[in-house]
């Protein structure tokens, strides 16, 4: 259904879950891209909001979507549960958690969305069950396997 260029959910889901207020719908599998303005969200095929239509861009990749609004990144899971917030200017994956960087420095997440390190390093590098720390002059060790 199409009203001033916007469309429902009903177009292509045989459900009216949502109102004209969309201007493109996308759908993958189980979820929908949604489009409001030039800001994407997601909904799930019960018409529950997943994620509310605030993000530039939403990349599906693996198992998470990779969040980007104003060149910053940020990760949820499938279900739309926010795992780490869109403040970062960069996330990749560092064996099972997420490094992330912030004003030239590095923290790191579990792949929960857990804070395991905040961004205070200069480098942070994978050895097996920890990871060495290296911040100006100084090296550390952490542990991470709990």
């Amino acid at each position: 259904m199409l009203n001033d260029g916007k469309t429902d959910l009903d177009d292509q889901s045989g459900w009216e879950g949502i109102a004209c207020e969309y201007y493109e719908v996308k759908k993958t599998g189980k979820i929908y891209y949604l489009k409001q303005g030039r800001k994407w969200g997601l909904a799930n095929t019960d018409g529950e909001i997943l994620i509310p239509c605030h993000y530039d861009e939403i990349i599906k990749n693996d198992d998470y979507l990779w969040l980007l609004n104003e060149s910053k990144t940020g990760l949820a899971n499938l279900s739309g549960k926010l795992l780490i917030p869109c403040e970062y200017d960069k996330i990749e994956y560092l064996g099972n958690n997420v490094l992330v960087k912030q004003k030239d420095k590095l923290g790191l997440f579990n792949k929960y969305g857990e804070k395991l390190l905040a961004c205070e390093y200069d480098e942070i590098i994978k050895n097996d069950d920890y990871f060495w720390l290296l911040n100006e002059d100084k090296t550390g060790l952490a542990d991470l396997t709990g």
